[in-house]
């Protein structure tokens, strides 16, 4: 909204008198006063609101576990209500049980208000204040983690972030985690001292159970439009905080020359942006057998019809790695991001090659060591004490549907 106000009022008087008139209705009337006056409706003890990364988004974390409570819901009793911005609420496609509203709206607000059941993936700003007898699981979207995030970057997140932090972490009944590694950047880091269940995170159920493996491949190949006989590279890198392409650069042709000469496939490579900059996908250029997937809302369906992944600091790498299949980071600006975000991990001690230019990338692809990375994989994850067990899924959903079932209102 605040940019909207910034295209119609060019005058910066003007735009402080705008600002303030919109932040006393977004804050007062619209939360404050409607959030309240909306509590007179007693809670829907069935209704379940989601939200993934503020509400651009139709996955990750949420999605998995929506999915399983609509597979076991047969007599359709959960009202499901999923969260979108305004431009993903044209985009998206949601099935049929689930009712979309628009992020920041009076609408958005009411499910909110009377919902027994929140769910989200990344911090609430916009979010009423939590009723007694309502119940919020934090699903977290990082997991493993690579970048400093939190309490350690607090001095490079911006003040009003910290607050809602704060606030959700106070709202939060549940934390899901999957490794004693991410328990424990929690407690330090959350401002969080609530419930934490190592159940693994949903999202990766889909990669460690194979029981639906093909069906899946199968149906993304078509979606996407690509011969399942072709090999495919995913290029998924996250985003920096200036959100410019710079940093995506590179030389595809020679990565595509590089995998064939490796073992003698013809490949495709998907490149995936993070949503915060996949509105401006359009803007890179690219060659033949090189597809912009970035619109594609479900990046674990890629990552499943994926061969090897290539990333630069994306949580994306400890996730992907759970297929055991090659991960290389491509990372021409380390010592830049290190200063204006720094790492959870020293870089250089994961199981991943590490690339700053496409010399050295097409290099690390021809002499990769199947063997030894895999190896090197094994004692990263038992060292972080991974627990990822293939049905987060399934034991999350159980614990909303007793919630719900709960004779309370």
């Amino acid at each position: 909204m605040k940019n909207k106000i910034k295209k119609i009022v060019n005058n910066k008087i003007l735009y402080y008198i705008f600002s303030t008139i919109y932040k006393f209705y977004y804050n007062f009337i619209l939360l404050f006063l409607l959030g309240n006056l909306f509590k007179i409706i007693p809670i829907n003890k069935n209704k379940i609101v989601v939200c993934s990364y503020y509400g651009m988004d139709y996955g990750d974390n949420p999605k998995a576990i929506i999915d399983y409570i609509l597979e076991k819901d047969k007599e359709k009793k959960y009202k499901i209500i999923w969260v979108l911005n305004s431009d993903f609420y044209k985009k998206n496609n949601l099935p049929d049980k689930i009712k979309k509203v628009k992020y920041e709206t009076i609408s958005c607000l009411y499910e909110l208000v009377t919902a027994k059941i929140w769910i989200d993936n990344s911090r609430k700003k916009f979010v009423p204040s939590k009723r007694k007898k309502q119940f919020y699981i934090q699903t977290w979207h990082g997991g493993l983690c690579l970048k400093k995030v939190e309490k350690d970057a607090e001095d490079s997140l911006p003040k009003l972030y910290i607050k809602r932090a704060k606030k959700d972490s106070k709202n939060a009944d549940l934390f899901i985690s999957n490794s004693k590694w991410e328990s424990e950047l929690y407690k330090k880091s959350f401002w969080y001292n609530g419930k934490i269940l190592e159940y693994g995170l949903p999202r990766n159920d889909m990669l460690i159970n194979n029981e639906n493996h093909k069906k899946i491949v199968k149906e993304t190949f078509k979606k996407i439009g690509i011969d399942e006989k072709k090999k495919v590279l995913l290029y998924a890198p996250t985003f920096r905080k200036d959100f410019k392409l710079d940093h995506y650069n590179i030389n595809f042709k020679r990565i595509i020359e590089s995998l064939k000469k490796k073992d003698g496939c013809d490949w495709i490579i998907l490149i995936k942006l993070h949503p915060n900059v996949a509105n401006k996908s359009n803007l890179l250029k690219l060659p033949v057998n090189v597809i912009n997937v970035s619109n594609y809302s479900d990046l674990y369906s890629l990552m499943l019809i994926s061969d090897a992944l290539i990333t630069d600091y994306s949580s994306l790498m400890f996730d992907y790695g759970y297929l055991n299949r090659p991960i290389l980071i491509y990372a021409p600006d380390i010592e830049k991001y290190n200063d204006d975000r720094g790492f959870m991990f020293n870089l250089y001690d994961l199981p991943f090659s590490i690339s700053k230019n496409n010399n050295s990338l097409c290099n690390n692809i021809l002499n990769f060591n199947n063997k030894e990375y895999l190896q090197k994989l094994s004692n990263f994850y038992k060292k972080v004490g991974l627990c990822e067990t293939g049905k987060s899924s399934k034991k999350v959903a159980e614990i909303i549907m007793k919630v719900c079932d709960k004779n309370e209102n």
